[in-house]
């Protein structure tokens, strides 16, 4: 190759390939085996708010597992393609998002990315599945990933609020408590006086 100079020129099924000592032809009908299996891949997972942050990149058929997302960044975008190298060919993709939001198939067409907004907490499972205008069998993948409860949510927080609660109880039941021996404090004192006050009278 001619190095910062890099010239690649498409003619039919060949590419002719600039070099420092002359060209080099590319068959490319040789690289593309028609019978070879196509996948659907989810290629990149990304937190959109409050900026783009990737959490999830494969560029192989493997899907991720026990991906979660925290409750602040819960606005995602997923991108996907398939390994279809026939540039002559069209792809059309349809998705769905099922779990805590239910969703039926979108229509297909040619975006190779999706959004989704303010997800609540809960489980999902994105699904996924495409057709070629050559091959109208559709090809399907899903990945499954957990939006976290904000931190309010959680199973501390619950427990923190049982703390609280039962010690709220107690301070009401420590207050009426020692209002009550007040009051029977209070009239002991009164029965009291008044015991004397008749032994004076009686005496």
């Amino acid at each position: 190759m001619i190095e910062d100079f890099e010239d690649v020129h498409l003619c039919g099924n060949q590419a002719i390939i600039g070099t420092e000592e002359g060209f080099s032809l590319l068959k490319l009908d040789k690289l593309y085996n028609k019978n070879s299996r196509m996948t659907l891949q989810i290629r990149r997972v990304y937190t959109t708010a409050p900026k783009d942050s990737l959490i999830y990149g494969r560029s192989f058929d493997v899907n991720p597992e026990n991906l979660s997302i925290n409750y602040g960044n819960n606005s995602i975008r997923i991108e996907y393609s398939l390994n279809n190298y026939d540039k002559s060919s069209t792809t059309l993709y349809s998705y769905k998002l099922g779990g805590a939001r239910e969703e039926g198939w979108s229509e297909y067409s040619e975006s190779t990315s999706k959004e989704y907004t303010h997800l609540s907490e809960g489980k999902y499972i994105f699904s996924l599945r495409t057709i070629t205008d050559k091959d109208f069998a559709p090809i399907y993948t899903s990945f499954e990933f957990v939006v976290l409860p904000p931190w309010y949510r959680t199973i501390w927080a619950y427990i923190f609020y049982g703390v609280v609660v039962l010690a709220l109880i107690y301070f009401i039941y420590y207050r009426i408590e020692k209002s009550r021996k007040h009051i029977i404090e209070s009239k002991k004192r009164e029965l009291q006086i008044q015991e004397l006050k008749f032994k004076n009278k009686m005496s």
